[in-house]
């Protein structure tokens, strides 16, 4: 029964890779072994921080030792949750950039991002060359690309640049 669910996955994928104009929408099992270079990934959209569910045993205990080691009870949050939220976001995001030449607009629902403290800490992490809250201007920068992107494959110059 489990294989026939990774198969799916299997062919959502290659359906997502074949069809440039397709959307594929799924969990964090997609943020790990699916790999699409090229055109037909050129945005990835978050919408929540990847933090573990609460009552992880595992991650509680680690949690628990930070705030006794350090007396501070956020040591856990900041020395456990927070890294591998992190690190699997670094993850789901790097779906978009799989090679050289590829390039994409990364979006990120989660109002934490700019509310929480921690939420300058994860863009850091991040290190996106260009950020902006404005949906408006991100529909533009991507048209642009895709219109760079055209351009390219016809072999025409196109100004204004990515």
């Amino acid at each position: 029964m489990g294989d026939k669910y990774l198969d799916s996955g299997k062919l959502y994928v290659a359906r997502f890779k074949a069809d440039e104009t397709s959307v594929l929408c799924g969990t964090s099992s997609l943020w790990t072994g699916v790999d699409v270079p090229g055109h037909a990934c050129v945005c990835v959209v978050v919408d929540k921080l990847p933090f573990a569910p609460p009552g992880d045993p595992v991650l509680d205990a680690l949690c628990e030792r930070a705030a006794a080691r350090t007396g501070r009870e956020i040591a856990g949050f900041m020395e456990e949750s927070l890294p591998r939220a992190v690190l699997a976001l670094r993850q789901g995001v790097g779906r978009l950039i799989r090679s050289t030449s590829d390039w994409g607009c990364v979006v990120i629902c989660d109002p934490r991002l700019t509310t929480k403290g921690y939420g300058a800490d994860i863009l850091k992490a991040l290190s996106m060359p260009t950020r902006t809250r404005s949906v408006a201007e991100a529909c533009e920068w991507l048209a642009r690309g895709v219109a760079e992107m055209t351009a390219a494959e016809m072999g025409v110059a196109v100004g204004g640049g990515r």
